[in-house]
């Protein structure tokens, strides 16, 4: 990803997750199913999605705008391919997060 106009990332492998967000009138530059390296996204670009806070961390680090996904999943529908239908059911929203990294553990 080497262009330097910012662009607005979209990361998801649930067809669901990617009919709502165009349901919201939302048009990302790219959609993306896995982020292989941060450095595929440029300073200035805006991902949305859910990552595992230490991958949102580096996206963060690295100068990208980060709006997580954030949804409340009944029980009954965890680890189910949920339509756009059933994520509205789950009060959906973009939150955006700065995330840094304090320290580690070494236990």
């Amino acid at each position: 990803m080497t262009n330097t106009n910012p662009r607005i990332v979209f990361i998801s492998r649930h067809p669901g997750a990617i009919d709502w967000l165009h349901r919201q009138n939302i048009e990302p530059d790219e959609i993306i199913s896995h982020l292989d390296d941060v450095n595929d996204l440029n300073k200035g670009d805006t991902l949305i999605g859910t990552l595992p806070v230490n991958l949102a961390e580096k996206v963060c680090r690295h100068g990208v705008r980060y709006f997580n996904l954030s949804i409340e999943v009944p029980a009954k529908w965890r680890g189910k391919e949920l339509t756009a239908e059933q994520l509205n059911q789950c009060n959906p929203c973009l939150q955006e997060f700065s995330i840094k990294l304090l320290s580690s553990y070494e236990g």
